[in-house]
């Protein structure tokens, strides 16, 4: 993949990331898009503490280790009682087709609810040009609009002095996924440590004050 095509595809699922953060927060069910061999290519979006056990953060979590083979998504329920699905969408990766996985709720009722409208936005075809889309993009006003929301909150509270544990407390999140926003927020705006993050962080902007508003 050319240097070109690596930035358009890193774009891409940058904006894949913010609307899959967006959308569990508004329908409060937790997303994610992973390949077909349930691993992961998103971060998790809004997932429930209950899905901080160690037996789901230090290994592959039960709920990602197949995937529906049905035509129609069929709600299953994992080891710990959380109901879930998963659907092919319309997106790929070097890996092949991707799903979304959704769900992790108490009644499986949670998860029918949202799934035709889900099914509808993630089979939609992707066919306008990555390109295209980024300079609307770089016009919003957000002083990152690079950062996924869930990105924005990690890097406000590590400006505010926050260890990881506390961060994982403060957004009820797992350990794990608060490493991961924190590796990914150090690539994004290419800094090396928390000292410079908390620089960048206070030159534009970026509180919890703000980010909580």
């Amino acid at each position: 993949m050319s240097s070109l095509g690596k930035a358009q595809y890193a774009d891409l699922f940058a904006q894949l990331q913010t609307i899959q953060d967006e959308l569990a927060a508004r329908l409060d069910i937790c997303l994610v898009l992973v390949n077909p061999r349930g691993r992961e290519v998103t971060l998790p979006s809004g997932m429930p503490l209950a899905c901080n056990r160690r037996e789901c953060t230090t290994r592959h979590p039960a709920c990602l280790k197949s995937l529906p083979d049905a035509a129609e998504p069929e709600v299953a329920r994992c080891p710990f009682n959380l109901h879930w699905t998963a659907f092919p969408t319309a997106l790929q990766s070097d890996e092949g087709d991707l799903y979304l996985h959704l769900g992790r709720t108490a009644t499986p009722e949670e998860v029918e609810a949202h799934l035709p409208l889900l099914q509808q936005l993630y089979t939609l075809p992707l066919a306008v040009p990555v390109v295209a889309r980024r300079e609307p993009a770089r016009a919003q006003t957000d002083a990152d609009p690079i950062l996924t929301a869930q990105e924005r909150k990690v890097l406000a509270c590590m400006a505010a002095g926050m260890t990881n544990k506390e961060i994982a407390r403060r957004l009820c999140i797992s350990l794990s996924t608060v490493k991961s926003h924190i590796s990914s927020v150090f690539k994004k705006l290419g800094l090396s440590n928390r000292t410079e993050a908390s620089v960048y962080a206070l030159k534009n902007g970026i509180s919890l004050e703000g980010e909580d508003a």
